[in-house]
């Protein structure tokens, strides 16, 4: 850990003279971008380079005997097992790894496309945890092992695909999320996954920071629900359970908003979700009364958020007057102010960008 969250540490020169690179050695180094490891490193510890969101270049020196960057692949190899143990923003996996590492591209935020290679058997705990930037993910039909949160807070992952030939887990009904064949248990969806009815189970943190996930609908197949399955899915507010299981809403959907779970169209309030319920999420004002449902972004009211929208904030924005335009709906982001960066919001929302209305930026 000796220069673990040393945040404005950019560059570090590694000299010839270094053996080994100790645990945690250069963890959460947020702004370190370019990493050589010189031919006389013969030990990189548990978790090394792990959390270094910036990283955009590994390489290796083309004589060590322990590790290298093959195919120019800007990642650390292990030469022996072929185990890809650290990857970066630019990474490019060679066709003969064979594993990859526990937190292998943990944080790397910037990183928008992978390609797992069909020599891949395994992939390690929290290999791809915190990739926010990812949106699609394909395992291919060679690999046999996922660790556990492998994909956790990939929160702009939009589509997962399994190989067809896989043994060991499938997508089955092009679900979008990853399941185990055997046992029925769905161990990672996204925000558009459906569930499907062979579903029995579904798995710890299954769908943790899938931000844009809305609405889920629990198939009558499932019997359990792992712990905080749902956590941080900070845009759920809608859920159905066609289950004959009765699951209690908190243990599996967390936030840190102020708010509470109600039947639907009703004024009651219920902390467990039985056969045949819907559940919907509001926010508490201050009055203790839940705060009515606003379609932020929809300024003309007409139940759609479209160009005519932009226009009319525009405008607004610009000074003119008698335009029948919703104001609570204008602040995008909820920071109690209609102005210019409202407009952006709206404009990079319409332009398809990964932006969220009706949330307070920061």
């Amino acid at each position: 850990s000796v220069f673990s969250n040393c945040s404005n540490l950019s560059n570090i020169e590694i000299p010839n003279s270094v053996t080994s690179i100790g645990d945690y050695a250069f963890r959460s180094c947020s702004n370190l971008s370019n990493i050589e490891i010189p031919n006389s490193v013969i030990s990189i510890g548990d978790y090394a380079f792990d959390l270094c969101s910036s990283l955009n270049n590994i390489k290796v020196a083309e004589e060590n005997k322990v590790y290298d960057s093959r195919e120019n692949c800007n990642a650390i190899i292990k030469t022996e097992t072929n185990e890809l143990i650290r990857g970066c923003n630019n990474t490019k996996i060679p066709n003969s790894v064979i594993s990859i590492g526990n937190c292998a591209f943990s944080r790397c935020s910037s990183l928008s496309n992978i390609e797992i290679p069909n020599s891949v058997t395994s992939i390690g705990y929290k290999a791809f945890s915190g990739c926010s930037s990812l949106s699609n993910i394909e395992i291919p039909n060679s690999v046999i092992s996922i660790g556990y949160y492998a994909f956790d807070g990939c929160s702009s992952l939009n589509n997962i695909k399994v190989a067809e030939e896989n043994k060991v887990y499938d997508s089955r009904e092009n679900c979008n999320a990853i399941i185990k064949t055997e046992t029925n248990e769905l161990i990672r969806g996204c925000s558009n996954t459906k569930i499907p009815n062979s579903v029995t189970s579904i798995g710890d943190e299954a769908f943790r920071f899938c931000s844009s996930l809305n609405n889920i609908e629990i198939p009558n197949s499932v019997t359990s629900i792992g712990y905080y399955a749902f956590s941080n899915c900070s845009n759920l507010t809608r859920i159905t359970n066609n289950s004959s299981e009765q699951f209690a809403l908190n243990a599996y959907i967390h936030y840190s908003e102020n708010g509470q779970w109600y039947l639907e169209n009703t004024d009651t309030i219920i902390d467990k979700i039985a056969n045949g319920q819907t559940a919907i999420y509001k926010k508490i004002g201050e009055d203790g009364k839940p705060i009515e449902d606003v379609k932020y972004g929809d300024i003309n009211s007409d139940g759609e958020i479209n160009v005519q929208d932009g226009v009319l904030l525009k405008k607004h924005l610009a000074g003119i007057k008698g335009l029948n335009i919703d104001m609570t709906a204008s602040d995008v982001n909820v920071d109690s102010e209609v102005n210019i960066q409202d407009a952006v919001i709206l404009m990079k929302y319409l332009a398809g960008m990964n932006v969220t209305l009706g949330k307070e930026s920061l």
